[in-house]
C-alpha cells in the first residue's frame, strides 16, 4: 500500500475527528459527503486530503503501517472509520436539520377561507335572525292594543316560532354554510 493512501486515510480519519470535537466549521454542504463511505470516498479537503477509492480506503485503514488508533468498541481502523463517517453524518443532520415541509398550504388557505366563509355566514345569519325579530316586534308593540291578551300571545308566539324555525341553524353547534331550502307557505289552518 502507497504511502500516500494511508496518510489519505488517516487525515480522513483526523478530519473526522475535528469534525465530531467541533474543532472544524459545520456546514450543510458536508452531509451528501457523508451519507455513505463511498461518497465519502469522493470528498476532497483541501489541505487534508484527496479523493480516494472505496477498496484503496479500506486497505489503507487496514494497512499495519497505519498509524492513527483503534477504539475498544471497533473491531478494527476499518471499522473506527465507518463509525466515526456515521457520527459525523448524524452531527451533520441533527446541526442541519431542514425545516418541516410546509403543509399543503392551498388546502389550508382553502380550508381557512371556508372557515371564514361559513363564519361570515353565521353572523349574517345571526344579525338578520335580530333585525327580522326586532321588526316583527316593533311593529306588534307599534300596532293598537287588542283587547284580547290571547290574540296577542298568540302573535307573540307565532312571531318567535317563525324566528326559531327560520333560523334554527344558527342555534346549532355546526352551522351549515348553506342555507336549508325554506319557504313561506301562506295561508294556515284555515285556508
Amino acid at each position: 500500500m502507497s504511502n500516500s493512501s494511508i496518510k489519505n486515510a488517516e487525515n480522513r480519519f483526523i478530519w473526522l475527528e475535528q469534525l465530531l470535537n467541533s474543532q472544524i466549521t459545520l456546514t450543510p454542504d458536508l452531509i451528501p459527503y457523508l451519507k455513505d463511505l463511498r461518497t465519502f470516498c469522493s470528498l476532497k479537503i483541501p489541505g487534508f486530503f484527496t479523493k480516494i477509492s472505496y477498496n484503496t480506503l479500506q486497505k489503507a485503514t487496514l494497512d499495519p503501517k497505519a498509524s492513527y488508533p483503534t477504539n475498544a468498541n471497533a473491531r478494527d481502523r476499518w471499522e473506527l472509520m465507518k463509525t466515526r463517517r456515521e457520527q459525523a453524518y448524524q452531527l451533520l443532520q441533527k446541526t442541519f436539520q431542514p425545516a418541516p415541509p410546509p403543509q399543503n398550504s392551498k388546502s389550508d388557505d382553502r380550508d381557512s377561507k371556508a372557515e371564514i366563509k361559513e363564519c361570515l355566514w353565521h353572523a349574517t345569519q345571526c344579525s338578520q335572525a335580530y333585525l327580522e325579530l326586532y321588526r316583527a316586534l316593533k311593529i306588534f308593540v307599534d300596532q293598537p292594543a287588542n283587547a284580547s291578551t290571547e290574540i296577542d300571545r298568540i302573535t307573540l308566539k307565532n312571531i318567535l316560532d317563525k324566528s326559531r324555525i327560520t333560523y334554527l341553524n344558527i342555534i346549532s353547534s355546526e352551522p351549515s354554510p348553506e342555507p336549508g331550502n325554506l319557504r313561506v307557505i301562506e295561508g294556515g289552518k284555515d285556508a
